[in-house]
């Protein structure tokens, strides 16, 4: 035990004094040198790099549509100096706002879709960019955004509360639930899912009389 410990104190002496020493002063120079002028080297060059970008139509589309995916993250394709690139792939871009306007719907194919082309992203993107960087592609492009028409549709309200007397009362009728019907207002795509909802499970139990209470659905 104490031949190990004689050992580790030596090897800490050691380290102690090259670390100490002229020559681990003028070693870590040149280290530091060398790793300045790699970074030189890098970022003098011109790259092609990828950035995610974040997409957002703040503005619903119309009265007669909703809009179902009002957020996307695309890939930007920059080409520039490398350091302007290094210092975007820190700070990132702010997000894109998207305006109505912008979209396209999707011709000939499907009513379900609206397009954004990437010039007006690439437009956007570029006020964002120091130096002579560009971006030279979106992906993917272009930018598809999901709506569904908005609709009205009413579903019938299924009661799952259950009504128990005390001893010597009798039920005259099953617990029912007022309204029996609820009326939604949304997308269509979402709306024609829903064929039914449901009240929270629960039993009365100890009845006397007349009872309502509000439930949960």
């Amino acid at each position: 035990m104490d031949s190990l410990q004689g050992y580790y104190r030596a090897a800490l002496k050691g380290l102690k004094a090259w670390v100490t020493s002229k020559r681990f002063s003028i070693y870590l120079i040149c280290v530091l040198v060398a790793g300045t002028l790699w970074l030189l080297i890098k970022f003098g060059r011109d790259y092609n790099a990828q950035f995610p970008v974040e997409l957002s139509i703040e503005e619903n589309i119309g009265k007669d549509w909703f809009l179902l995916n009002p957020n996307q993250e695309v890939q930007a394709e920059i080409y520039g100096f490398g350091f302007d690139l290094f210092l975007k792939r820190i700070f990132g871009f702010d997000r894109i706002l998207l305006e109505p306007k912008d979209l396209v719907l999707e011709p000939g194919v499907n009513r379900n879709y609206y397009l954004v082309y990437p010039a007006e992203v690439i437009k956007q993107l570029n006020l964002q960019l120091e130096g002579d960087a560009q971006v030279t592609h979106i992906y993917p492009s272009p930018i598809r955004f999901e709506v569904s028409r908005a609709i009205e549709k009413k579903v019938p309200v299924l009661n799952r509360y259950a009504g128990i007397t005390k001893r010597g009362f009798i039920l005259k009728s099953k617990p029912y639930i007022q309204p029996d019907t609820l009326t939604f207002f949304g997308p269509e795509s979402i709306l024609n899912t829903l064929e039914s909802i449901e009240t929270k499970a629960d039993t009365l139990r100890n009845l006397t009389a007349t009872y309502s209470q509000p439930v949960s659905l």
